[in-house]
């Protein structure tokens, strides 16, 4: 038997990436353009959620694969050997090896998602390569094994209980006071006549601390610029009230809960205030409005208005939807689970005890593991009731969204987005925002249906002409898990 090879299918293009999940479907017709005659998939039922694939490409499809990996070794070059003259049995043996490579990559990807497809399965698991068997003259054969996601039934909606609110009226108090923390965030700081500290104002301070004569964590620092009323060391902004700078001065204070296990402890502190700034505000002005694409106070407050109406929705959302995920798994009975997916947590979460807490206890390591076993259950099963609500409620979530979303964090990264995109980071955030806006999606759904309300229908999509499809430069994704 072959040894297993692992494969995760990555996507080309940016565009692919969004487009393979806006049609709200676990895998959507127009992204397998291959046509099933170059392929035979036979499904194997494995017990529980165990699955394998017995695929079969056929010769005429899977050829031009083989030439082009032949030509590859055909140019290469040999130290102590002519040009195209290789030791006997070499031509084979590294055919063999690098088409394993090959199909494990690029191949057995492209037809394992069509094979899902045609079979309106979605995979819980990577596959690995039970089998495989391939020469230049014959088709190519591989059996695959995998697991796949439950397949729950829609949950009834009558038995979930939620409290519809309405949103307080946003009052002028609150338009003025948003206003405000709207200046201040765009304030810079400016020299002071009297530089004395005042609350609002800039300082950069050096300070050292001592609980019993003794260095403590994150109780010494230089340089620290934050301002007076900030949530930032709010233990010492008092006694930093009134100086100057190149001021010192010895303060006892008692530390707050952020300093966990000194937390409460009396600490001495010298601080030094090197340097002093008073914050200006920006003014009202045209060029403050164009911030917001508006061009006068009253357009301003208007949008102000807005964007804190939309803020409490949100708030009112977010409330539905965590109640939602505590009521949604008491609906259903217990049901299998991914045992790849259970083993792989049991092994992180082991690694994960060892490397953050070795000196517990044998007892205490086995009920911590059995607390985070637990909760990994939990999460998964969540995950899968969500999972299927998606695909049966064809949900769906625009990528515009995402788009969005990833642009700024591409801007801040410096990059443009498909820099971004290839990136191990943007690849990453990528599938956090669509697994999280996913599942806001789902959530949002079922609060609607609670209500009796009426939801976004998803949009029809066409399954375009298969013939003659140049099928050579996709890539297909088929991962839609919405973990976190």
């Amino acid at each position: 038997m072959l040894k297993q090879v692992f494969f995760n299918a990555k996507m080309a293009g940016s565009q692919s990436r969004f487009l393979a999940r806006s049609c709200g479907f676990a895998f959507c017709s127009n992204d397998f353009p291959y046509p099933s005659a170059f392929m035979q998939a036979t499904l194997e039922d494995l017990g529980q959620l165990k699955r394998a694939f017995r695929i079969e490409v056929s010769l005429e499809e899977i050829k031009p694969t083989y030439d082009a990996v032949y030509q590859r070794l055909r140019n290469t070059r040999l130290n102590g050997f002519r040009p195209g003259k290789f030791p006997k049995g070499w031509l084979d043996k590294r055919f063999k090896t690098m088409m394993q490579q090959e199909v494990a990559g690029t191949v057995i990807p492209r037809y394992l998602n069509q094979a899902l497809h045609d079979h309106e399965l979605s995979a819980a698991t990577q596959a690995s390569i039970e089998e495989l068997e391939f020469d230049r003259r014959s088709p190519l054969f591989a059996k695959l094994h995998f697991e796949v996601k439950p397949d729950l039934e829609l949950p009834d909606y009558t038995k979930l209980q939620l409290e519809r609110r309405t949103p307080e009226e946003i009052t002028e108090k609150e338009i003025d006071e948003e206003i405000k923390d709207l200046q201040r965030s765009r304030s810079r700081p400016v020299a002071k006549d009297n530089p004395v500290v005042e609350d609002g104002d800039l300082v950069r301070i050096d300070f050292e601390g001592t609980v019993d004569g003794e260095k403590f964590e994150d109780g010494t620092n230089e340089n620290i610029v934050f301002i007076i009323g900030s949530a930032r060391h709010p233990e010492l902004q008092p006694h930093l009230l009134g100086m100057r700078p190149e001021e010192t001065k010895e303060v006892d204070v008692t530390l707050p809960e952020a300093f966990g296990e000194d937390a409460g402890k009396t600490a001495h502190y010298t601080l030094i205030l090197n340097s002093v700034e008073r914050m200006e505000l920006p003014e009202l002005d045209g060029a403050f409005f164009a911030n917001w694409e508006v061009d006068t106070e009253e357009e301003f407050r208007e949008t102000t208005k807005a964007n804190l109406q939309h803020s409490r929705e949100d708030d009112i959302k977010a409330s539905y939807r965590l109640t939602l995920r505590e009521q949604l798994p008491a609906l259903y009975d217990d049901f299998p689970l991914p045992e790849a997916l259970l083993m792989q947590g049991d092994a992180s979460i082991d690694q994960q005890l060892e490397k953050a807490e070795p000196e517990l206890s044998d007892e205490d390591k086995a009920k911590r593991k059995e607390e985070e076993i637990a909760k990994l259950r939990g999460e998964l099963k969540l995950q899968y009731l969500l999972d299927s609500i998606f695909r049966k409620e064809q949900v769906f979530v625009d990528p515009r969204g995402t788009i969005e979303e990833l642009y700024g964090f591409a801007q801040m990264y410096g990059s443009n987005l498909n820099e971004f995109l290839d990136s191990h980071t943007g690849e990453r955030m990528y599938h956090h925002i669509s697994a999280r806006r996913e599942n806001e999606a789902v959530l949002d759904r079922v609060a609607a249906r609670v209500f009796g309300d009426p939801v976004e229908e998803a949009p029809v999509h066409h399954d375009h002409d298969h013939d003659d499809h140049d099928h050579d430069d996709h890539d297909h994704d088929h991962d839609h898990d919405h973990a976190h």
